[in-house]
């Protein structure tokens, strides 16, 4: 026996998989070990399931995918040409390779053994439309809505979406219907779908914290989990994993402490580290991110880049770095009224709009504001090299808050007083006024 344990034992319990962290990665793989009939423990340190995943679009871009195989679209030979002229030499070609080929089996494994379906974006170009190959819908695919009441008392389970992104505390609405409700004083469909959807949340508050109809992120996520609750998959939630253990070059089972006691479990065929990357760890970020390092996340606080260290602790190492070793989107800061941070990512619903600009220090622009959120932080970043633009300003005039809202001043709001008076918004009668007011060259 060695200090990290045997293949044999001894074991308090043993499995065929061990999956550390519930989030999409870790729902699905842990779901596709029962449906391969072996036996599979879930573990997720927190007390519910989803992570970032649950806060997110939840939206997976796969290339030809069943859904356009359906519509007659062959896109095999335009996305492989898309992937190698955006990725280049700085990445692998047999991970593109995965991707192209996996990708679509996954979904197609998915639908036909768990009901695990998507719609596809019709219209969701791909973000990079100067690069050849690239498609102007179907790669995209949203998870269809989810009842939450279908969980039953598993229903507290599921992580919320980010807060400020639901309407009246605690209703899901998806991007295409945020478009159908800001026409909600011109069109008897933007009316009916609003009713339809208050009364459905009016309802649900009379039993539930917040609404049951899930969608995007949060709709998946609860998806994966009642999948897996069917098969009666074990998970144990609030347990931390505290070391890997190794016979030889295998990694044969794990340490983890749940309930107040540490249990030795064993992984006959391996463990799967899901547990999320490392935004949530300043240390990490400031070790691994362009500087300045980014101060604030969107994403799961026990996103720490703890699987990273149990990994490294067992000879696993990192990978070269990359340009920017994340995944970016602007976001802007207020605190909540509970004293939390409030971080909100400006992804598609305000920053891309017609009639706002992004400025820098110096008062100027410096970036198409309808590039995708990745690439209007990387030219954050390139301005910040020679003027400062870290943060830089959204600006906009009264009219285009009415019809599309800034962040977390919803369209059609009344009232800017409070926006205002917490420094969230700034505002003032004419533009050299503003610049002065935020520090600006007029």
């Amino acid at each position: 026996m060695t200090e990290h344990g045997t293949e044999s034992g001894p074991w308090d319990e043993q499995f065929d998989w061990v999956v550390i962290g519930a989030g999409v990665g870790g729902l699905t793989a842990a779901l596709v070990g029962a449906l391969e009939g072996q036996r599979t423990l879930l573990i997720e340190r927190s007390g519910q399931v989803g992570g970032t995943s649950a806060r997110s679009s939840g939206t997976v871009w796969i290339p030809d995918n069943p859904y356009q195989r359906r519509l007659g679209i062959d896109d095999a030979q335009a996305a492989r040409q898309y992937l190698d002229t955006l990725v280049g030499d700085r990445g692998l070609p047999q991970m593109r390779e995965a991707l192209l080929t996996g990708g679509p089996e996954m979904v197609q494994y998915l639908e036909d053994r768990a009901d695990i379906r998507y719609q596809p974006y019709a219209a969701a170009p791909d973000y990079r439309q100067d690069i050849p190959g690239a498609a102007l819908g179907f790669r995209a695919l949203e998870p269809l809505p989810f009842d939450g009441r279908t969980l039953g008392a598993h229903f507290d389970r599921v992580g919320w979406p980010i807060r400020e992104l639901m309407l009246f505390g605690g209703m899901m609405v998806t991007r295409g219907e945020v478009a159908r409700l800001l026409r909600i004083g011109k069109s008897c469909d933007a009316f009916w779908l609003g009713a339809r959807l208050t009364a459905r949340f009016l309802l649900d508050r009379l039993r539930y914290r917040r609404g049951t109809r899930l969608v995007l992120g949060n709709a998946l996520v609860a998806r994966l989990f009642k999948n897996l609750l069917e098969r009666h998959l074990p998970v144990w939630f609030n347990a931390t994993t505290l070391q890997l253990c190794r016979a030889g070059e295998r990694v044969t089972g794990l340490v983890v402490e749940v309930g107040g006691r540490k249990r030795r479990v064993g992984a006959r065929l391996g463990v799967v580290l899901a547990g999320g990357g490392f935004p949530a760890s300043a240390a990490l970020r400031e070790r691994h991110l362009p500087h300045p390092a980014p101060q604030y996340t969107a994403a799961h606080e026990g996103c720490t880049g703890d699987t990273f260290a149990l990994a490294q602790a067992v000879g696993a190492v990192l990978g070269p770095p990359g340009f920017d070793n994340a995944l970016w989107f602007p976001s802007s800061v207020a605190q909540r009224k509970d004293g939390t941070t409030a971080v909100y990512p400006h992804i598609v619903l305000d920053r891309a709009k017609p009639g706002l600009i992004a400025v820098n220090r110096s008062g100027r622009r410096f970036v198409n504001e309808g590039v995708s959120y990745h690439e209007f932080t990387r030219a954050m970043y390139r301005s910040h090299a020679r003027v400062p633009a870290i943060p830089a300003w959204l600006v906009c005039d009264r009219p285009f808050l009415w019809k599309y809202g800034l962040g977390m001043v919803r369209p059609l709001a009344l009232r800017l007083r409070p926006h205002v008076a917490s420094g969230y918004l700034r505002r003032a009668a004419s533009l050299a006024a503003l610049a002065r007011d935020i520090g600006v060259d007029a």
